[in-house]
């Protein structure tokens, strides 16, 4: 019984054994199967790592396409608001040009209100001769020995400097003034006087004297204006005909400048000095012709801002309020006559006691 088992065993192990040996590659390398199973673990890998980053992209595909909404909502929001910055650019651009446009015919139009106005103001005065004529006895009085002075009284812009300097067609009351004495001086070769001329130009501001001959350049001899008790001293340009009185008056007028509102705060004084020569009786009296273009006479303004054009009108008003006394107090023949009030009363103290209104 047991050898039948035992060649049964061994036959059944042999072909169980055989069916192995048939089974394998004799040539393939014993390690073939783990191979193949570490390729596919590798795929798998990459695949779940794909996988991940499919997914972990897909957040970031949302985030990029949420930047991109908003940006485009920015976008078309600066382009909105830039629309509308433009807009009211524009809109304040044609307002500002409309209002300069405003401002330049305002200015425009007061020019030529200001132009109508002179045009209107010299209408009323038919010439400067017909205002010479006025002042002509005058001129005469101070070739005669009196000492005179003649006043341009007025507001700013009212025509006084034009027709205290006059213009290249019309003379003035400067340059006739001397024209006058000029021919009555030489009018008479036989006369025993003789006569010599002199000028002085000067300006008062702030109650300060300002020697415009000496300003000029010229450094000619002195000469006092004034009293004992209060006089200045300024320099003299000896003149011996009516183009270099002109002259004199031009260069002063040059070291005056240009300044309106200044000149409109200022007194411009302009005096001819008159030197007697008397062959016969060897006298040599003197006598002067002041003439006299006053500021502006139309008071403090409280729109005049500044400090200092307050200080210079309140001078102004002062000064012509004082010569306004003194005037007052000649013609009423008082015993007491103010010139003490003002630095140009008493530099004309001597010329305003016989005074023509």
């Amino acid at each position: 019984m047991s050898g039948p088992k035992n060649s049964l065993w061994k036959r059944e192990a042999s072909s169980s054994f055989d069916t192995d040996d048939d089974r394998r590659t004799p040539d393939a390398p014993p390690v073939g199967r783990y191979s193949i199973s570490a390729s596919s673990l590798l795929q798998h890998a990459l695949a779940s790592k794909v996988w991940r980053l499919k997914d972990n992209m897909q957040p970031a595909k949302q985030d990029c396409l949420e930047s991109r909404r908003e940006s485009s909502e920015l976008r078309e929001h600066s382009s909105s608001e830039l629309d509308r910055v433009a807009r009211y650019l524009g809109v304040l651009a044609e307002e500002t040009w409309k209002q300069d446009r405003a401002a330049v015919e305002g200015e425009a139009g007061i020019a030529t209100l200001e132009s109508e106005k002179e045009k209107l103001f010299f209408r009323l005065w038919t010439s400067e001769a017909e205002i010479f004529s006025d002042v002509q006895p005058l001129v005469q009085s101070a070739l005669d020995g009196f000492n005179v002075s003649i006043f341009a009284y007025g507001q700013s812009h009212s025509g006084k400097r034009h027709t205290m300097e006059g213009s290249s067609h019309d003379r003035g009351v400067y340059a006739r003034c001397f024209e006058e004495l000029f021919d009555l001086a030489n009018s008479d070769a036989t006369a025993t006087p003789r006569y010599g001329f002199s000028v002085t130009v000067f300006e008062l501001h702030n109650e300060q004297v300002r020697d415009l001959v000496h300003e000029s350049g010229r450094n000619s001899s002195k000469i006092c204006m004034g009293s004992l008790e209060f006089f200045v001293e300024l320099t003299q340009e000896k003149v011996d005909n009516p183009l270099g009185f002109l002259k004199v008056l031009k260069e002063a007028f040059q070291s005056r400048g240009s300044d309106v509102l200044k000149s409109n705060v200022s007194h411009l004084i302009v005096t001819i000095h008159i030197s007697h020569n008397n062959l016969i009786t060897g006298e040599n009296p003197y006598s002067k012709l002041s003439l006299v273009d006053l500021a502006g006479s139309e008071g403090l303004n409280v729109e005049d801002g500044s400090g200092e054009r307050v200080t210079e009108l309140l001078h102004v008003m002062m000064s012509l309020s004082a010569l306004g006394d003194v005037l007052s107090s000649l013609s009423s023949k008082k015993h007491i006559v103010p010139y003490e009030n003002s630095t140009l009363t008493r530099v004309l103290a001597d010329s305003l006691g016989t005074f023509w209104h």
